[in-house]
């Protein structure tokens, strides 16, 4: 997670304990059809068999995790692991896991659920850590995939705008090796190029309009190290001026 939070410029935040917890899941084959009428003649249009994945605290279909359970299912240990952990619990029965799931998979492809029959269902226990970030007073939680290792939550989280002293610090550690100046140069002209074609097509304005301030993208050439190279590079220049005058 800090990692993830770093490359969104982030320095300063709290982040929580990672808790594991056990998620059941339902792995099941189903298999449907679907009807079509001609003629005042109902019959049998198409039919589709597959594997889902049903979460049993959530009830819901989760497709992608189909592939995680699957490959990875004979290679976790069959007995609850040492460390402190959490039990999710379900309030799926043995007497109703039948009915709900062939609802959920109804649900899933949008058919009535007399066109759904599942089978082979197997219960799961799917490792997830729980945990939580606070950036700016803001908390969020964060789900780890103890599987797949997928971050789920830090999205919500955006990326913080660096300010000119790090945009500065940055610059002159890049401008350490003489490869970074090829391509700050090329990003230059680039950047100069944007500028310059957004300046000559701001229209004209007369003199009874109102004065709008100029949005974010306009002050991007502005405010990102491009113009701080500009200022190293014309610094440069008159020192050269200097020596050769």
């Amino acid at each position: 997670m800090e990692t993830v939070l770093r490359e969104k410029n982030w320095k300063d935040f709290d982040a929580g304990e990672l808790k594991l917890v056990l998620i059941p899941y339902y792995l099941y084959n189903y298999h449907f059809y679907t009807r079509a009428e001609k003629e005042g003649e109902v019959f049998v249009q198409s039919s589709k068999d597959g594997v889902l994945a049903l979460n049993g605290t959530s009830l819901k279909v989760e497709e992608k995790t189909v592939k995680i359970i699957t490959e990875n299912i004979g290679k976790g240990e069959q007995i609850a692991p040492a460390i402190e952990h959490e039990v999710k619990k379900s309030p799926l029965t043995k007497s109703t896991q039948e009915h709900i799931l062939k609802v959920k998979t109804a649900e899933f492809f949008k058919l009535s659920i007399d066109q759904v029959v599942v089978s082979n269902v197997k219960t799961v226990m799917f490792p997830m850590y729980e945990s939580f970030i606070t950036v700016q007073g803001e908390t969020h939680e964060i789900i780890v995939d103890g599987v797949s290792g997928n971050i789920y939550g830090i999205e919500e989280v955006g990326e913080r705008e660096k300010g000119f002293l790090e945009i500065t610090q940055e610059t002159l550690q890049d401008l350490k090796d003489p490869r970074a100046w090829v391509e700050y140069t090329k990003g230059l002209a680039i950047e100069t190029r944007k500028f310059l074609a957004e300046k000559e097509s701001i229209p004209i304005q007369n003199a009874s309009e109102v004065n709008v301030a100029p949005s974010a993208s306009k002050l991007s050439f502005l405010s990102s190290k491009w113009i701080f190279v500009l200022i190293i590079v014309l610094a440069l220049f008159l020192i050269y001026l200097a020596f050769i005058a």
